[in-house]
């Protein structure tokens, strides 16, 4: 089982150990982040992190989210052009996999 989990190649992720990695450093900045982690947030291969900053931001501040149609998960409208944010309950089915693990933390342990 440990083999699988360390060196089974993500099609288009980081390994597990990295996103389990990088969703641990977020969740502990929590208090660092800024409405504009989530706000600014675009998708770039090269930016390591940045996704689980963004989930932990959009997770912090999701009261500020306007919920009229205009803000698009991962701020993606190529993708999620068609489910924009409409409600804070349907947020977390709409994150991918490791994200939906990061908000449970989030609301489990009443960040």
């Amino acid at each position: 089982m440990w083999n699988t989990i360390l060196f089974y190649p993500q099609e288009f992720s980081p390994s597990i150990p990295k996103q389990i990695k990088y969703s641990v450093t977020a969740i502990s900045h929590y208090d660092d982040l800024t409405p504009a982690d989530w706000k600014e947030y675009t998708y770039r291969p090269s930016r390591i992190g940045e996704s689980e900053k963004y989930v932990v931001a959009l997770y912090k501040y999701k009261h500020q989210v306007p919920l009229d149609g205009t803000t698009y998960f991962y701020n993606d409208t190529d993708y999620y052009g068609e489910h924009p944010i409409n409600s804070l309950s349907e947020i977390p089915s709409e994150l991918k996999p490791h994200h939906q693990f990061i908000w449970w933390l989030l609301q489990t342990f009443e960040k």
